[in-house]
């Protein structure tokens, strides 16, 4: 509240009632006197234009629900200092550089009401509030009337009575009779600043010189999309089947070298005497085929001499 607050001292003057509605409430809102009388209180002590004569009304609404409220501020001054085209120009300014961080502005002449309205919309990270304002200014050949209404929510307020609060703002009326208006033109109330100011540009990159490699991509920035490496699998370690295998032939050699040496061993403990099996049948068949060739010579057999 205290942003809605400051905002809205701006419009200075000295609180009095008013006969003409300002607003038409949303339904359900009540009318929140005490917030209004102090609102009124701290306007009070300012004066928008100078030493004027300025009279001005103040409410404020809220729903049933908290998160969000109603302000209506309407001044009426006489005998300005200036022109009223000049105390127009100078609210509609005031306006906008008084309503925080714009995120979004509309300004104009409205032929219909011989009015000039311009709304805005701006948000408050520092309170977490957003608001949404309405300003009508109506110009008369010796004065100048302005209602300005604001709807002040805090983030994550119900969206139902914030709608209902920034619908209202359209029914904001000056209670100046239709025909003492002055019509109003964009062209005459045009302000210096009555749009957010644009953003610097930036400044544009240094020509290459010619101690600068050539680029491929020309200045232009290019994007490409993404690609997709496919990894290549390992090789299979064939270290341990190698192993494996010497193993096994170690294993093999080892066996028929003990083998070997059994055998030479059986044959060592068996001596010179021992013949091989062999050998004793071939001479047996030496010694037969003596005895038949002395059988055919009709000597004796072996055995026998």
């Amino acid at each position: 509240m205290k942003a809605a607050f400051a905002a809205l001292l701006l419009l200075g003057g000295i609180a009095h009632a008013t006969p003409a509605p300002m607003i038409k409430p949303p339904a359900g809102w009540s009318a929140d006197p005490e917030r209004a009388s102090e609102l009124a209180t701290k306007v009070a002590a300012l004066k928008p234009f100078g030493a004027a004569k300025v009279i001005v009304a103040t409410e404020v609404y809220v729903p049933p629900s908290p998160g969000v409220a109603l302000f209506v501020t309407r001044i009426t001054s006489e005998k300005l200092p200036g022109t009223p085209l000049e105390a127009a120009r100078h609210t509609l300014e005031e306006f906008r550089t008084t309503s925080g961080k714009l995120y979004a502005w509309q300004d104009g002449p409205d032929a219909e009401t011989s009015a000039y309205i311009a709304r805005a919309e701006w948000s408050d990270m520092t309170v977490h509030t957003q608001t949404v304002a309405r300003l009508v200014i109506v110009t008369t050949a010796d004065g100048l009337v302005t209602v300005r209404g604001e709807c002040l929510s805090s983030d994550g307020g119900d969206g139902a009575p914030v709608n209902a609060c920034t619908q209202a703002l359209a029914s904001l009326d000056t209670g100046v009779p239709r025909e003492v208006r002055l019509a109003q033109s964009s062209t005459a109330m045009a302000v210096t600043a009555t749009t957010p100011a644009p953003e610097p540009e930036p400044e544009p990159a240094p020509a290459m010189t010619r101690s600068e490699p050539a680029r491929i991509t020309d200045g232009q920035q290019v994007r490409l999309s993404p690609m997709t490496i496919a990894q290549s699998k390992p090789e299979a370690d064939r270290r341990p089947i190698y192993l494996g295998a010497g193993i096994v032939v170690l294993a093999v050699a080892f066996w028929w070298n003990r083998r070997q040496r059994e055998r030479f061993e059986r044959e060592d403990e068996g001596g010179g005497a021992a013949k091989p099996r062999r050998v004793r049948e071939a001479s047996r068949g030496d010694d037969d085929a003596d005895d038949l060739a002395a059988a055919a010579r009709g000597d004796a057999p072996k055995d026998e001499t």
